[in-house]
């Protein structure tokens, strides 16, 4: 019902998160650090009718997300696709923010795999304890996701 995108950028996969939230009602909170990117991507939300369902962020992901969480927000599915290099440290910010059940979809898991190390190897230590996770499409010629449930 609640989700977080880290990576709006002209909105694409917003759409699509958002499309699944009309029958909910829950809410999409997209993060990014463009303004230009983010005011396209509110532009196609609307154009899609589903804007009301979005809230647009924009800034450092990193402090968005702790002010996201000091405001009691948890999420249910987190989306990731931004900077490459802080996929590790977004997760570790986000863990406390999503509930036993809660899903992490991180993309380009395969395709950046070169700067994914630190993220790719904290993901294997939390599956052991906290998360059940799954590789797809980790072939060349595949971008790669990441799906993770958090137990």
């Amino acid at each position: 019902k609640n989700v977080l995108e880290v990576g709006t950028s002209i909105g694409y996969s917003g759409l699509w998160l958002a499309a699944g939230l009309l029958q909910t009602n829950g809410r999409l909170h997209t993060l990014d650090a463009s303004a230009q990117r983010q005011a396209e991507a509110l532009q196609h939300f609307e154009q899609a009718g589903i804007g009301h369902l979005v809230t647009c962020h924009c800034g450092d992901a990193l402090a968005l997300i702790e002010q996201l969480k000091t405001q009691g927000q948890a999420f249910d599915l987190v989306f990731i696709d931004a900077a490459k290099k802080e996929y590790w440290a977004y997760i570790q910010a986000l863990l406390p923010a999503i509930p036993a059940g809660g899903l992490i979809v991180a993309d380009n898991t395969y395709s950046h795999s070169d700067q994914l190390g630190d993220f790719l190897a904290g993901m294997a230590d939390l599956d052991r304890h906290t998360l059940d996770t799954s590789l797809i499409d980790h072939a060349p010629g595949c971008h790669g996701l990441l799906i993770a449930r958090k137990r």
